[in-house]
């Protein structure tokens, strides 16, 4: 794979940097717009799920050139 980068973010860096984004108000009002009023949406709770189930399981090391 080619990066456009140097060096490709790390999963640790790219999960702070979420972690971060779930953070603020202008990131996460976003998605208010794209949910039909009628639906739940927890975003804390979708971000753990994405996290945990996810993000935590991919291993950047395996990423071939």
């Amino acid at each position: 794979m080619n990066f456009v980068v140097d060096t490709p973010l790390t999963n640790k860096a790219y999960l702070q940097n979420v972690k971060a984004k779930i953070q603020d108000d202008e990131f996460t009002c976003d998605i208010t717009a794209l949910i039909l009023p009628t639906e739940k949406h927890d975003q804390i709770t979708a971000f753990e799920l994405v996290r945990t189930e996810l993000l935590e399981r991919i291993d950047g090391s395996k990423t071939t050139q």
